[in-house]
């Protein structure tokens, strides 16, 4: 997946993505030099990357959709608060059924494990302040409230890469992770270095950035430069605070207990043929039941 493109993204498999970076090189930014404090609404975009048995590819498209969500990011020069946006009470897009054997299962466990793997996956708030407090984000993982510090710093490579974003000229830079490339677009005429989920470090905000080879996505859809002084509050002392090292621990042991109930769930007395998979916001759903109803 590329986002240096000037035209809309695609998800892998077919599944269209919210445009991402659109435009034509080099175009002059519609915003005031001197901007430093406002709100961006950005969304966010998870690509489930992984081969599956046709009857699976729509779990798969909607695992991936339960995960995006759009969040906004309140920001000054010295903190920023980012929040879940407002949810939309649009019609929820029906689950998508599946038969339900064992291979089936095994399937849906793997995707699941290969989304909660990494924690910007999990992410929903994002508090840095401007005491010299170390940052903190809040995440969501299996049903839990989560709190992590702030990623490490990015050693970013800045490149001559321009195109424009939201009507800001935006700059490339990139960088190496252990989740693989990490690609940032930034707006030198927004000077703060702020970003989604506490990325920052560049000479401008970033409005679009992917982690994770490109399978997280955050595009920024609206920008505001009013001011946000009265929105950066630190969020509630809420979760148990865990290392990285903790966060694969937990998520280990989640993935283990689904695969114990789902073989339970097999071997039980009754039969069920299919299950069916949905949600949005985050959240994700499981049911399963017999074709007859009984």
């Amino acid at each position: 997946m590329r986002i240096a493109e000037p035209e809309p993204l695609t998800r892998s498999h077919g599944r269209r993505l919210p445009w991402i970076v659109a435009g034509a090189l080099a175009v002059a930014s519609s915003g005031p030099a001197d901007a430093q404090s406002g709100t961006i609404t950005y969304t966010r975009v998870t690509t489930v990357d992984a081969e599956v048995p046709g009857e699976m590819a729509e779990v798969r498209n909607r695992l991936a959709a339960a995960r995006d969500r759009s969040f906004l990011l309140h920001f000054n020069p010295s903190a920023s608060l980012m929040v879940p946006a407002p949810e939309d009470e649009g019609q929820e897009p029906p689950p998508a059924v599946f038969p339900m054997t064992h291979g089936n299962l095994d399937v849906l466990v793997e995707m699941v494990e290969s989304v909660a793997a990494s924690q910007e996956n999990a992410v929903t708030r994002a508090y840095s302040g401007s005491d010299g407090a170390p940052g903190v984000r809040v995440l969501e993982a299996f049903e839990e409230v989560l709190r992590t510090d702030a990623p490490p710093s990015v050693d970013w490579r800045l490149t001559d890469d321009q195109r424009t974003h939201a009507g800001y000229r935006v700059r490339r830079a990139a960088a190496l992770s252990d989740g693989g490339e990490m690609v940032a677009w930034f707006a030198p005429d927004i000077p703060v270095q702020a970003g989604p989920a506490l990325y920052g470090g560049l000479p401008g905000v970033i409005l679009v950035l992917s982690l994770n080879g490109g399978s997280t996505i955050y595009g920024a859809t609206a920008v505001s430069l009013d001011g946000a002084e009265e929105q950066i509050v630190p969020p509630a002392d809420e979760g148990r605070m865990v290392s990285p090292e903790e966060y694969q621990s937990f998520v280990k042991d989640e993935i283990g207990d689904m695969r114990r109930s789902f073989r339970g769930m097999r071997n039980q007395g009754r039969h069920l043929d299919d299950c069916a998979v949905g949600g949005k916001n985050g959240r994700m759903r499981l049911s399963c039941f017999d074709r007859g109803g009984s």
